[in-house]
């Protein structure tokens, strides 16, 4: 049994080792497929086996490898989405239209230009408008995203983005962050 084993082995070995040496793949596809099915033959091999060619390089000499393996099945890998939503508040800077949330749809690996492109569809802009980009952070404008071509993938999709909508030729006009908050007094006095 021991010997059965190790001549099956052997034989195993040396076919595997054994190279096309430039026959044409037909002749050597026949001879894999023989003697894959000598030695698992089965409904299953039949229905469900194939065979793939695989050739390696040698990087060093260059020698070509060919040889063709059997599957039952290949793994692949599933398609990551190339798109993302991201929700933004819009504001109207002039106080025509109450602040909604818009969602958009925009490329994973974008940039600020795809969404303020994306918002301004969505939004129905006019000529006369464009879209002013901020993140919130603790109910503050933590930055401003003014940089077109800053990648997306550093907004988070948990983050808190706002746009404006600001008209778009406003001379000499400086944008003034104003920050309101509540200074709380100690209830402990010293003395």
């Amino acid at each position: 049994m021991v010997g059965e084993l190790a001549l099956a082995f052997v034989d195993t070995i040396s076919m595997i080792l054994r190279d096309a040496d430039g026959r044409p793949d037909e002749e050597v596809i026949d001879e894999y497929w023989a003697n894959h099915i000598s030695r698992n033959d089965s409904i299953i091999v039949d229905v469900c086996q194939g065979q793939y060619k695989s050739t390696l390089v040698c990087p060093v000499c260059e020698k070509i490898s060919v040889t063709f393996n059997s599957f039952m099945y290949l793994s692949l890998p599933l398609q990551s989405t190339t798109t993302r939503t991201m929700s933004v508040t819009v504001f109207s800077c002039d106080g025509s239209a109450v602040p909604t949330t818009v969602t958009v749809t925009v490329p994973n690996q974008g940039c600020c230009r795809d969404l303020i492109q994306a918002l301004s569809i969505s939004c129905s802009l006019k000529n006369s408008e464009k879209v002013f980009l901020v993140e919130i952070w603790n109910h503050l404008i933590h930055r401003f995203l003014e940089d077109p071509l800053m990648s997306l993938s550093s907004i988070k999709d948990d983050d808190h983005l706002s746009a404006y909508k600001i008209p778009k030729s406003m001379k000499n006009t400086k944008f003034l962050l104003l920050i309101h908050r509540r200074q709380e007094l100690s209830t402990h006095r010293v003395g």
